[in-house]
């Protein structure tokens, strides 16, 4: 890696520099140092060269703004995949599968971007992706509209509300409102993504956002994906909260100095309908959105150390909303349980295990209007996760 530093501006330094150098798979990161000491937060994009709303965003995100720390950005991390539009480059190799646990990566490429990741000790890595299909839709199945978290509590709270501001201010179309979830684990396929290496390698807080290729158009897609980073480390950056950022990013995107395949499958053009933010254009009073709650059976379930034989009530009914009523219910269960009673879709559940370990329920509500709101309860045979 070679150095290039740039001029620095009045409350922040930036400067550049490649990795792999010389190659054809020479790419640039972009470094932003705030002059007050914070944290580091790592971005990447363009993991999957076919997935244009994901290096695009990381290109914008290179440019902005911080009041404290330090913000690295990778926007085209596979240049040559970029450069071909494809989900790999020449050599056919899958980078986000590269970063196993514990291990040395599989390629060189990825060798330096972890020694890079690595060097910087990020408290938060954050790597944009695309899908062809929606995450949990039975007619388009695929990852789409997601952000995807790594096990720390910090990290579900970071990702809940950032969904939440998201679907709340900028997501119309009800079909296209964002999920999280918590991402499966190295244990479990899709093995080797890096948001799994930062996390249990580094201990960052980790999260791979995922936007849906069919919604919205490119402009629209990449203005979620900018929101999504943006709350996710707003209050780590801190001094960043008087930029604005584009909803649909026009022209004046930054120059990138670096040179069809299946969707992403990673740990997870519109009409003018889909997915256009904000006002409804009725004139009205905007739509406050529903406030989801969950109350278990045992009570304070989440802080009990279970049996892997108890069932667990869980009661959204204490769900509201301030301008209306709560349309629908809708449950998620990720880790080591299921739904006992079956459907998923009542304002009260039973889960139970399927094995030791933690189980994470996530209940989302709807309201007539469309907007969403998610509440999670973690549950577990074994203490839960806390920092």
């Amino acid at each position: 890696m070679s150095g290039n530093a740039t001029a620095e501006e009045t409350d922040v330094s930036r400067s550049t520099f490649k990795l792999r150098e010389g190659t054809e798979e020479e790419t640039t990161v972009y470094e932003t140092v705030a002059d007050e000491d914070g944290p580091t937060v790592v971005v990447v994009g363009g993991m999957h060269g076919d997935e244009e709303a994901g290096y695009r965003a990381a290109n914008y995100v290179r440019e902005w703004a911080i009041g404290a720390g330090t913000l690295v950005t990778i926007p085209r991390a596979n240049a040559r995949a970029v450069e071909r539009g494809t989900r790999n480059g020449p050599d056919g190799v899958d980078l986000n599968r590269q970063f196993e646990v514990g291990e040395r990566p599989g390629t060189e490429l990825a060798r330096e971007i972890w020694n890079l990741v690595r060097r910087y000790d990020p408290d938060m890595l954050i790597d944009l992706h695309e899908s062809r299909g929606i995450y949990r839709d039975d007619q388009d199945p695929g990852l789409g509209q997601a952000v995807f978290h790594s096990q720390q509590q910090k990290a579900y709270d970071e990702a809940e509300e950032a969904v939440r501001y998201v679907n709340r201010n900028h997501v119309s179309n009800p079909r296209y409102l964002f999920k999280k979830s918590l991402a499966t684990g190295p244990d479990m396929p899709p093995y080797g993504l890096l948001i799994y290496k930062a996390s249990y390698d580094l201990g960052a807080t980790s999260h791979l956002v995922e936007t849906y290729e069919e919604a919205g158009g490119v402009d629209k897609r990449v203005g979620w994906q900018l929101q999504i980073v943006r709350q996710l480390i707003n209050d780590l950056l801190s001094g960043d909260s008087d930029e604005e950022v584009d909803d649909e990013p026009g022209g004046d995107e930054p120059e990138d100095d670096t040179g069809g395949d299946d969707s992403d499958g990673d740990a997870g053009e519109g009409d003018g309908s889909d997915g256009d933010g904000g006002d409804d254009g009725s004139g009205g009073e905007p739509n406050q959105g529903p406030t989801a709650r969950i109350e278990t059976n045992p009570a304070n379930a989440d802080e009990l150390d279970l049996s892997s034989d108890d069932v667990v009530t869980l009661d959204g009914s204490a769900s509201s909303d301030a301008d209306g009523e709560i349309a629908s219910y809708d449950w998620n269960v990720e880790g080591l349980g299921k739904i006992a009673n079956g459907g998923g879709s009542g304002d009260t559940v039973d889960v139970t295990f399927t094995g030791c370990g933690e189980m994470l329920v996530t209940l989302t509500v709807t309201d007539a209007d469309g907007a969403t709101d998610t509440a999670q309860v973690t549950l577990s045979t074994l203490p839960p996760i806390r920092e």
